[in-house]
Protein backbone atom coordinates (compact mmCIF):
# COMPACT_ATOMS: atom_id res chain seq x y z
CA UNK A 1 0.00 0.00 0.00
CA UNK A 2 1.33 3.33 -0.92
CA UNK A 3 0.64 6.50 1.17
CA UNK A 4 -1.58 7.50 -1.04
CA UNK A 5 -4.09 4.67 -0.46
CA UNK A 6 -6.72 3.78 2.26
CA UNK A 7 -6.78 0.54 3.93
CA UNK A 8 -9.94 -0.79 3.77
CA UNK A 9 -11.14 -0.65 7.44
CA UNK A 10 -9.21 2.56 7.78
CA UNK A 11 -12.47 5.81 8.36
CA UNK A 12 -11.77 8.75 8.12
CA UNK A 13 -14.33 11.96 8.52
CA UNK A 14 -14.34 14.68 6.55
CA UNK A 15 -17.03 17.80 5.73
CA UNK A 16 -18.89 15.58 3.76
CA UNK A 17 -19.42 12.90 6.60
CA UNK A 18 -23.20 12.79 7.54
CA UNK A 19 -22.67 10.12 10.23
CA UNK A 20 -23.96 13.50 12.53
CA UNK A 21 -26.77 14.00 10.96
CA UNK A 22 -25.46 16.66 8.51
CA UNK A 23 -24.04 17.23 5.33
CA UNK A 24 -22.16 20.22 5.70
CA UNK A 25 -21.67 21.34 2.11
CA UNK A 26 -25.67 21.38 1.45
CA UNK A 27 -27.20 21.54 4.91
CA UNK A 28 -27.84 25.30 6.14
CA UNK A 29 -27.13 25.24 9.44
CA UNK A 30 -28.67 28.25 11.90
CA UNK A 31 -27.28 28.81 15.65
CA UNK A 32 -30.38 26.45 16.82
CA UNK A 33 -29.42 23.26 14.92
CA UNK A 34 -25.60 23.37 15.07
CA UNK A 35 -23.64 20.31 14.45
CA UNK A 36 -22.93 18.25 17.06
CA UNK A 37 -18.97 18.03 17.21
CA UNK A 38 -16.59 15.16 16.91
CA UNK A 39 -13.21 14.82 16.86
CA UNK A 40 -11.96 14.32 13.45
CA UNK A 41 -14.68 16.77 11.44
CA UNK A 42 -13.41 20.12 9.40
CA UNK A 43 -14.49 23.32 10.52
CA UNK A 44 -16.14 25.51 7.63
CA UNK A 45 -16.50 29.05 8.06
CA UNK A 46 -20.05 30.30 9.16
CA UNK A 47 -20.96 26.89 10.14
CA UNK A 48 -22.22 26.40 13.74
CA UNK A 49 -21.32 22.67 15.84
CA UNK A 50 -22.26 22.23 19.44
CA UNK A 51 -20.26 20.68 22.01
CA UNK A 52 -20.92 20.03 25.74
CA UNK A 53 -24.04 22.84 25.41
CA UNK A 54 -21.76 25.19 23.97
CA UNK A 55 -22.51 26.70 20.55
CA UNK A 56 -19.79 27.95 18.15
CA UNK A 57 -19.28 29.37 14.77
CA UNK A 58 -16.79 28.59 12.59
CA UNK A 59 -14.66 31.75 11.59
CA UNK A 60 -12.17 30.27 9.46
CA UNK A 61 -11.94 27.00 7.66
CA UNK A 62 -9.44 24.26 8.94
CA UNK A 63 -8.96 22.44 5.79
CA UNK A 64 -8.70 19.04 7.57
CA UNK A 65 -10.29 17.48 10.26
CA UNK A 66 -9.55 18.13 14.04
CA UNK A 67 -8.41 16.27 17.02
CA UNK A 68 -9.50 18.78 19.35
CA UNK A 69 -12.30 20.01 21.95
CA UNK A 70 -13.85 23.50 20.30
CA UNK A 71 -13.29 24.82 23.65
CA UNK A 72 -9.36 24.79 22.80
CA UNK A 73 -9.98 26.33 19.42
CA UNK A 74 -12.10 29.46 20.39
CA UNK A 75 -10.51 32.70 18.83
CA UNK A 76 -8.28 30.50 16.15
CA UNK A 77 -11.39 28.77 14.38
CA UNK A 78 -14.61 29.06 15.87
CA UNK A 79 -16.43 31.74 18.17
CA UNK A 80 -18.69 30.80 20.87
CA UNK A 81 -21.86 32.34 20.21
CA UNK A 82 -24.47 34.28 22.80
Amino acid sequence: MTIHEKAADETIKTANDNSHGHDQDTCVVKPGDPIPWSWGLEIITGKYYSQFDIIYRGIRDSGAGIFADLASLIGNYVEVTE
